[in-house]
């Protein structure tokens, strides 16, 4: 396995642990049911705000979709080498992350309340955003040498320049 697909495999896995968490969460409002917090107390709130839904929709079913899409974006880009589908791995990163901060804000300022399957939505989002940072294409890897498919400099050291680079 190239580090790139061990990359693209945590990736997989993060998408698939959002994907529980946003399907329980989807389950729960379908069927009109409490989510039930164990840490946290107030998933409650957050689920019966009028903030909880998007078009008449759930958020926890866009999640489902997202979740799922990235899943298998991830899984797509380690059976192929595809630039396109990398790029739509980091751009899904880049929303999934200010969804987020969006979420988590509402939360803090507006509902006055947390759900932690929310916050944990919220980690893994964070998570697939920041590991999206690393995956470039395989011509275009840097400091591990060229087809490793990693962004990867020496210790301590940042390329920032070949990072955005391999953006493009």
């Amino acid at each position: 396995m190239t580090r790139r697909n061990g990359v693209l495999g945590a990736i997989a896995l993060a998408a698939l642990i959002g994907l529980v968490d946003a399907g329980y969460l989807a389950w729960t409002a379908a069927f009109n049911i409490s989510p039930g917090c164990t840490f946290i107390h107030g998933c409650d709130i957050v689920a019966e705000s009028p903030l909880s839904h998007f078009l008449g929709i759930p958020w926890g079913f866009y999640g489902v979709v997202f979740y799922f899409t990235v899943l298998a974006l991830a899984s797509w880009s380690m059976a192929a080498e595809d630039r396109l589908v990398v790029m739509l791995i980091r751009l899904a990163g880049v929303a999934g992350f200010v969804m987020s901060l969006y979420f988590t804000a509402l939360e803090i300022w507006v509902i006055h309340a947390w759900c932690e399957f929310c916050l944990l939505s919220a980690l893994v989002a964070t998570t697939i955003f920041i590991l999206t940072l690393f995956v470039v294409q395989s011509g275009h890897a840097q400091g591990g040498g060229h087809g490793t498919g990693l962004y990867a400099p020496g210790p301590g050291q940042y390329d920032l320049h070949a990072l955005l680079v391999s953006w493009a």
